[in-house]
């Protein structure tokens, strides 16, 4: 079954079985005034999802799926993550949700499947290699070259730029004198690059970030519209 994001009361009071319903309630009236008493904040993002939806909907929608996404357990992330990238809902909304649901109050009028977005939705035609494709046909248009299957070996810095790189292409090494460089490289492998080296504890802070590889895949689909939703996150499978 499908739930709205971010979640809603009433999808929780009638996609989930009554009991598992009931429990995630309580739970959250629980933790609603458990983080009351506490006198203290949440430390990192298990505990400010479990504090807002309460620890059984954390289970259920949040804990694994997070993980899945980011690679890393949710209480491994800074509590900063879940306040400033997971929308948030509190006990009382979800009694309001309910008390609309019972007919005692203005009925829901969210968009069914649909997260929310500010402002107009912009997607390339025939999928997202357009917008790289783009890039380098300006490129060639204006007199540039693209190299590609290089390594790149160094790049010098000079009063704070980047001025020279150093790759090797075919068993040969070559250097070439740039303006501007546009890197996509992971950060924790770009700053060892620089020539000179910066001091150890950047080169330590560098190698410790992590970072995580994006596929996308386009299908193109003669129907219109394909899906209800903008986006859709699975729990369960590898992909979104």
């Amino acid at each position: 079954k499908y739930f709205r994001y971010p979640l809603n009361g009433i999808d929780i009071i009638t996609n989930l079985p009554l009991y598992i319903s009931i429990s995630c309630v309580l739970s959250m009236v629980y933790s609603f005034f458990k983080w009351k008493l506490a006198g203290r904040e949440p430390s990192n993002s298990t505990e400010v999802l479990s504090k807002h939806f309460g620890h059984k909907l954390y289970k259920i929608f949040f804990e694994d799926y997070t993980h899945k996404f980011w690679g890393m357990p949710c209480e491994k992330l800074d509590r900063l993550f879940a306040l400033e990238r997971i929308p948030r809902s509190d006990v009382f909304k979800l009694i309001h949700d309910i008390f609309e649901k019972l007919g005692l109050g203005q009925m829901f009028t969210g968009h069914n499947l649909t997260e929310r977005a500010i402002g107009k939705l912009y997607y390339c035609e025939n999928g997202i290699h357009e917008i790289p494709n783009k890039i380098a046909a300006l490129v060639q248009e204006r007199g540039g070259k693209i190299i590609t299957n290089i390594q790149l070996k160094q790049i010098l810095i000079k009063d704070g730029k980047a001025v020279r790189i150093e790759y090797s292409e075919n068993g040969s090494t070559e250097v070439l004198d740039v303006e501007k460089i546009v890197s996509t490289i992971p950060i924790r492998y770009l700053i060892p690059l620089f020539s000179p080296s910066p001091n150890s504890d950047i080169l330590q802070s560098a190698s410790r970030l992590k970072y995580l590889p994006l596929t996308v895949c386009g299908l193109l689909v003669k129907r219109n519209p394909v899906r209800e939703a903008i986006l859709t996150y699975y729990r369960d499978a590898v992909y979104n």
